[in-house]
This record gives C-alpha cells, structure tokens and sequence, in this order.
C-alpha cells in the first residue's frame, strides 16, 4: 500500500516533457533567464551570467522552490548501460544571483522519494549540515547559524 501511496505522489512532480507540452515552461528563476533543450540524452544544467541553459530528457523532472525563483531539475537513468550513478540532479536560480550547483548522486536519490506536497520544505532541510542541524535543535533559544552561499556562521557573545 505504501509502494501506491508513493507512486501517486511522485505523478504530482512534472517532467519537462509535460512542461514543454502544456507551454508551461518556465522563462525565468528570478532575475536568471532559463533556456530549455528537452531533447538531451543526459541531463545538463550550466550557468552563464544571468543565463541558466537546461539540457535534458524529456522525462527529466522539475520542481520549482520559493515561488519559481529557484528549482530542483533531476534525471533518473534506469538504463544498463549506467556503470556510476543513475541519479543526476541540479539546484538552480536566484538567490543573491543567479547560481547552478550540481547535487550529488546519492542526494538526488533521497530527494526524488519525497513526496510533491512537502518536497520544498524537506529539500531546504536537507541541504542543512548535519553539524548546523544538531546545533539548532541542542540549543534552540542560542543564536541561530546563518548561511552565506556554503558558509555557515555562528554569532559568539564576547568574553
């Protein structure tokens, strides 16, 4: 029943090819324009300047996150031929500017189980250090750690 549940949950995500069909392809993730190629073999993401260009196949899957300024874009290659990794995924948009970061096969893989009505919530977590995490559910009424890009920093009063 569960195998159901979550098969149901996982049609709610959109493939590009879905996206290209409908004309629901987004134009922009904030201030970074998108352009699409939804007949790629493998599943690429490359930035340049405001400029995000996406090659993948149409079955690729795409989430948008915090109102389409940012998004997950994942491939899920079930081949034979694949001798590394079947999952290839990247994180894009704007932040302060527009970025494109390349998530790690195994993190691609736990996302994609997530299902479509909490994935943005459960995504952002899961970029959380686990060292960030412990530290905020140890100490909850401390100053928090705040994040610039990869950097994550702690106030410390004086002594």
């Amino acid at each position: 029943m569960a195998t159901a549940s979550r098969a149901r949950d996982l049609r709610k995500f959109w493939t590009l090819g879905e996206l290209l069909e409908k004309n629901r392809l987004p134009k922009t993730a904030g201030s970074a324009q998108l352009k699409f190629d939804v007949s790629g073999v493998i599943l690429s993401v490359v930035r340049n300047g405001d400029l995000i260009a996406i090659s993948a196949p149409s079955e690729a899957v795409f989430v948008p996150l915090v109102g389409g300024r940012q998004f997950v874009c994942w491939y899920e290659d079930n081949e034979d031929h694949v001798v590394f990794s079947r999952f290839t995924g990247f994180f894009a948009g704007t932040d302060e500017s527009p970025f494109v970061v390349e998530l790690a096969d195994w993190f691609v893989g736990e996302i994609s189980s997530y299902p479509r009505r909490d994935f943005g919530p459960r995504f952002y977590q899961a970029l959380v250090p686990e060292r960030i995490a412990d530290y905020r559910k140890k100490w909850p009424d401390s100053p928090q750690p705040k994040r610039q890009g990869e950097v994550w920093v702690l106030p410390l009063p004086f002594s």
